[in-house]
This record gives structure tokens, C-alpha cells and sequence, in this order.
């Protein structure tokens, strides 16, 4: 297996653990793997196993071992175990681990997402290792096991403290037990319920969310003219051949690039102490100033500094130097950010963009022409601003001069440098965080706040703006008068008004079909003769209307079934009020508007759930379909795309 180790605890030696040489497998590899086999020989013996994520690698062997330790060996940790103590029924476990790993990706989950779930899968495993807790190939080991990490993870919401950084959020804690319980039925082939009785269902908390703020008017303005400036100017030097040190403007603050192609701000200490290049002034001393300044102690060595300043100067000059190549790859970074500021595009979406050169620039609104081509078969498509045009065509002309220094071939539009390879940009959603942060780093006097999430939240915000009060019809076919008020539902009153209205409500439910219409967001007993419940005022707030879907739930005529019809399309209704959440310009201001549907909807669903075991599994499988997998009802689906296309989501 490997090197012995003798760890001393108390005193005493230990068994002697042994070291598990790794072998180490990227996600694409697996996939890869089980795309060849359905059982990979390669996965014939996991406990050697390393699974490289984009951020994160996992020793499986810590599953397959009841016995480990783990040793710091330079950057990584290995893995040393008790060999006695591989534990057959884990090892079985591992082995559909991977499976289920594959799986997911199949399914169109990203790395980085599964990456969070193996995390809790660990620890879950970890858990039960700690409290001595049995675990098991079949549904009565995995039954106990959950059971027990469903109390740990209540306990964990109880005591709960920002502040103090001990217990879990409710949201947290349920896609924690959502994750298990999802590896469970996996692994097992079997229903949720089996494993799980439904009152230890964690349910989410939709008053935890809080929406991404928007960055303020001075915020956008700033930070899209910095990455455009700095795109800007850089292009220019590379494609332009413009040579150093130079000097340049990034919103009002000045930088060097200097001899030797580095980027310094002008009052940078390195840059006042004597030398060759006088920054103050952009000019070479001459040879009575670097005399003066007694640097040097003699001839020689003056003589042997100026030599080395020119020979460094005209070796970063070179057309496709190593430092000309830094300054290509900070632009086309900036690129990015400039395009995600442009289009509202998620940062994985926008990374994962293939080109194909045989692009087309149409006509489209007024101040807008459309880009467009056509990448594996699948048209591409985007609209930005005509002032714009010649930034992305500059982009384009950077793209293929980095292309043809590296002699590479990329389909991608956007790529990066590492270890001087030009790679595919990463693809796991934190490219514009990688962007910001090494930015940030290097233009440290400058602010850059934006992440992509700000800046697609910005965007719709700026729809919003442009189509003014008919926002929420433009999203979810609200009347104006609902998109105009930032309004809050009035209390109930009294405690018979209150049951009153909950019992208005139950008359909702339907069990058997009848002579009902259906809408997208259920049933309607009388279509086009819309009436408010009585039991609740909204006057002010919610204007029933049958064009509106989310305020038929208001309705006395509005009639639901507990069927997977029915479930799916309050769900999808839910689905697609959470994602336009941002919109809204506060979080007080969604839950002025929405949080009376949202507690309307888990009420039906509720009542659902009451109809039996089939109803609340149907619920719980419909949410997964929903939530994970956009499998939304024919209507909402559609109007999910409409949003989608208009770079709104």
C-alpha cells in the first residue's frame, strides 16, 4: 500500500497506519469512464481513489476506512488508514458514489454543484463515523442513519447564530438532508418515504432568502467604465504594438506599465527610488542624474545597470513577449466583464460559449444591432448596444492573436492563460469572481465590487426601468396597478376572520374532476367572472384578473386538483416567482408583493399532502423535477424562455 506511520496519542503508538498512494481522476475522466462501461474496471478498487472537482479533490478512501488519518505532504493531504479496518459494505457504498456522480453529471448538474453535495455526503458519512453509527448497503442501516442526521441537522437549526457561526440556516439544513436522502434513494432504488417519514421533512424557508442587491447607478457606471477602459487601452497596446514603459488612466487614478511590462500605480515606492527610468517625468535619466544619485558605486556597475534596464526593456517590447502576453490576457478578461455588463449573462453560460468566425452583425431595436452565428449546429444570438460593435470585433482581433502565438485551435469565445497555456475559460460559474478578484489585486486603488450575479441583477433592473410601471406584466402579467405598488397585504383581523379565510381556502382543493376550465395555474369553476375572497382584503394590494395567473389564487372561483398537473403548475408559478425575485428593489419590496402568493401556495400544497402518502410524494418529486431540473408546466415554461431571451434571468 504504501509508507507506515506511527502516530503517538496519549502517549502510546498506535496501530501502524499506512500510506494509500492515490490515483487521481478529474469529474470529466469519470464521466468519460462510465461513458465507455457501465461498471469502469478502473473503479474496480476505490479506496486509492482521488476525485478532482474544480475546487475541491475527494480521497474516497476516507468513506472505505474506518480507521484514517490524514497528513499534510506540500499543498495536498494524504491519506494514511488502518488497512485492517477497510470496511466491504462502504466499499460497495463508494462504488455507487461514483455512480451517482455520473449520474448527476448525465443529468446537466455542474461540478461545482455536485462538488457541494459530495462535501455533505462526506460529512454525513463523518457524522455517523463520530457517533459510532453503523452504515450499511440496505434501507434499514440507511433508515437509522438518516434518521439520526435529521435530528442533527434540527438541532443544528435551533441553535442556530449568525454571529457566533454555530448550527445551520433552515435552508441549509434542508438541502443538506435533500442531498443524503437524494443518494440514499439513489443507491437503494428507493421512495423517499421509505427512508424518511414526512413529518422529518426539513422544509425550506423562503423568508431566509435574500436576494442579490443591484449595484447602485454609480456602482454600474464606474466598474463597467473601468473594465471598458482597461479593455480599451490594453487591446490597443497589444494590437498596436505600443511600446514601454507607458503610462495610462483607469477612472481618474494613473498606472505604469513598466520597462519590463509590469503594472505598478505612480506612487508606487519601487517606482520613486533611483534608477534608470525617471516615472515622475516618463523619460530615461541621463548619465549626470543617475550619477548624481550615487547609486551605483562605480562605474561598472552604472554601466552594467543601464545595459540590463535596455536589454529588459527591448526584451518586454518584442512583439509577443512573455510581458506583452500578460497585458492580452488582462484585456480579454476585462472582455468579459465588459460582455457579461452588456448581454446580463450568467458568468457559466457566458464562459461556455462556443464561436464560430462566420458571425453576421445585424440591425435590430434602434441603438442596438444584433451578433449572431451559429456554434455546433445551435444558433447564437445577441443584442448590444451599436456603440459597442467595434469592442467586440477589437475582442475578436485579440482573441486571434493570442490564438495564433499559442498555435491553438479553441472553439471557445472566451479563454485564459495557465502556466503559459492558453486553456478554456473555466466553466463552473466563478470565472468573473476569479476576474475581479485578480484585478482587484493588481488595480488595487481602483474599486471592483460587481459579481456577476450584481451585474445580471443590474441589468434587469435597468429592463425594469426601461419598460417602467409595466414591469410585472412584462414578467408575470401583473395588472399596473399591482406593478406600481410596493404594497404589503393587510392583517387579518380578527381570529374568526382568519379561520374564515383558511377555510375559503380549503374549499380550493378539489378532489375529483369536474366541469372545471383549466389555466396554467390550475382549475376555474367560472372563467372571465373573476372575484376576490371575501375573507381577505386586497383592495389596495392584488386586482383579481384572469389575465393575471398568480392572482387567480386570490379567486373564489380558482379550483386546484392534488394531481401532478396541478402540483406541477403551482410549482412552476413558485419556480418562476423565487428566479424574478432580484428584480424587485428590495427584499422588503418582494415580500410586499409576493409573500402572500408564496405562503398561498404552500398552504394548497399543504393541503395536498393532507390527501395521503401518494399526494406528499408526488409534491416532494415534483419540487426536484422543478427546482433542479426546470421541468416547469408547459406556460410557465415558456414564459421562463421569454425571460431567459430577454436577458432578464
Amino acid at each position: 500500500m504504501g509508507k507506515a506511520l506511527n502516530i503517538i496519542v496519549g502517549g502510546s503508538l498506535m496501530s501502524e497506519y499506512q500510506l494509500i498512494k492515490e490515483v487521481i481522476y478529474t469529474v470529466d475522466e469519470l464521466l468519460k469512464f462510465f461513458e465507455l462501461e457501465e461498471n469502469p474496471k478502473v473503479f474496480d478498487r476505490v479506496d486509492n481513489i482521488i476525485i478532482q472537482f474544480p475546487k475541491q479533490r475527494f480521497h474516497l478512501g476516507i468513506i472505505c476506512y474506518n480507521n484514517v488519518k490524514l497528513k499534510y505532504d506540500k499543498k495536498f493531504k494524504k491519506l494514511y488508514a488502518i488497512i485492517d479496518s477497510l470496511d466491504i459494505e462502504k466499499v460497495k457504498i463508494t462504488k455507487l458514489l461514483l455512480q451517482h456522480i455520473n449520474d448527476l453529471l448525465i443529468d446537466g448538474i455542474r461540478p461545482i454543484t455536485i462538488n457541494g453535495r459530495i462535501k455533505v455526503i462526506l460529512n454525513f458519512i463523518e457524522h455517523l463515523k463520530i457517533n459510532n453509527i453503523e452504515l450499511k448497503l440496505n434501507r434499514t442501516s440507511f433508515q437509522s442513519a438518516i434518521v439520526n442526521y435529521s435530528q442533527h441537522l434540527l438541532h443544528q437549526i435551533k441553535i442556530y447564530d449568525k454571529e457566533l457561526r454555530v448550527g445551520l440556516k433552515t435552508n441549509t439544513a434542508h438541502n443538506y438532508q435533500k442531498w443524503v436522502l437524494s443518494f440514499a434513494v439513489f443507491i437503494l432504488n428507493a421512495d423517499p418515504f421509505e427512508l424518511l417519514n414526512s413529518d422529518m421533512f426539513i422544509v425550506s424557508n423562503d423568508a431566509e432568502r435574500i436576494p442579490t442587491q443591484a449595484l447602485s447607478i454609480e456602482e454600474q457606471s464606474v466598474e463597467f467604465n473601468q473594465y471598458t477602459t482597461l479593455f480599451r487601452r490594453f487591446s490597443s497596446i497589444v494590437l498596436n504594438h505600443e511600446m514601454f514603459p507607458l503610462k495610462f488612466e483607469l477612472y481618474n487614478i494613473t498606472y505604469w506599465i513598466t520597462p519590463i511590462g509590469n503594472i505598478a500605480h505612480k506612487d508606487n515606492k519601487k517606482l520613486k527610488k533611483p534608477g534608470i527610468f525617471n516615472f515622475k517625468e516618463g523619460r530615461e535619466y541621463s548619465l549626470d542624474e543617475i550619477i548624481s544619485t550615487k547609486r551605483y558605486k562605480n562605474t561598472s556597475k552604472r554601466n552594467q545597470a543601464i545595459k540590463l534596464f535596455r536589454q529588459n526593456k527591448d526584451k518586454a517590447n518584442i512583439y509577443n513577449s512573455a510581458a506583452r502576453l500578460r497585458i492580452a490576457l488582462h484585456a480579454c478578461r476585462a472582455y468579459f466583464m465588459h460582455f457579461l455588463f452588456l448581454t446580463g449573462e450568467n458568468d457559466s453560460t457566458a464562459a461556455s460559449l462556443l464561436f464560430n468566425i462566420n458571425y453576421v452583425i445585424e440591425n435590430s431595436e434602434v441603438n442596438f444591432k444584433s451578433i449572431k452565428w451559429r456554434a455546433n449546429g445551435i444558433p447564437v444570438k445577441y443584442d448590444i448596444q451599436s456603440e459597442f460593435i467595434d469592442d467586440f470585433k477589437t475582442y475578436l482581433r485579440l482573441r486571434s492573436f493570442l490564438l495564433k502565438h499559442y498555435n491553438e485551435n479553441h472553439n471557445e469565445l472566451f479563454f485564459d492563460l495557465f502556466n503559459n497555456q492558453l486553456i478554456a475559460a473555466r466553466i463552473d460559474g466563478t470565472y468573473s469572481s476569479h476576474i475581479r478578484i485578480s484585478i482587484s489585486r493588481i488595480f488595487s486603488e481602483n474599486s471592483f465590487v460587481a459579481t456577476s450575479k450584481k451585474i445580471r441583477v443590474t441589468k434587469g433592473l435597468w429592463i425594469r426601468r426601461r419598460h417602467g410601471s409595466s414591469l410585472t406584466t412584462y414578467i408575470l402579467q401583473h395588472s399596473k396597478q399591482s406593478s406600481n405598488s410596493s404594497y404589503t397585504s393587510p392583517p387579518l383581523e380578527s381570529h374568526d376572520e382568519l379561520t374564515d379565510y383558511f377555510n375559503e381556502l380549503n374549499n380550493q382543493l378539489i378532489v375529483s374532476n369536474g366541469s372545471e376550465k383549466n389555466t396554467p395555474s390550475g382549475k376555474c369553476i367560472e372563467p372571465h367572472l373573476p372575484n376576490t375572497i371575501s375573507e381577505i382584503k386586497l383592495i389596495d394590494t392584488v386586482t383579481i384578473n384572469c389575465n393575471d395567473q398568480t392572482t387567480c389564487l386570490f379567486c373564489s372561483k380558482y379550483r386546484i386538483h392534488g394531481d401532478a398537473e396541478d402540483i406541477r403548475k403551482l410549482l412552476s408559478m413558485k419556480y418562476l416567482i423565487i428566479q424574478s425575485e432580484y428584480l424587485a428593489a428590495s427584499v422588503e419590496h418582494f415580500k410586499n408583493i409576493y409573500e402572500l402568493t408564496l405562503t398561498h401556495i404552500e398552504f394548497l400544497l399543504d393541503q395536498i399532502k393532507a390527501l395521503g402518502k401518494e399526494q406528499a410524494k408526488l409534491i416532494i418529486d415534483i419540487n426536484q423535477q422543478v427546482f433542479e431540473n426546470e421541468e416547469l408546466s408547459d406556460y410557465w415554461y415558456r414564459k421562463l424562455e421569454l425571460l431567459n431571451e430577454l436577458g432578464i434571468l
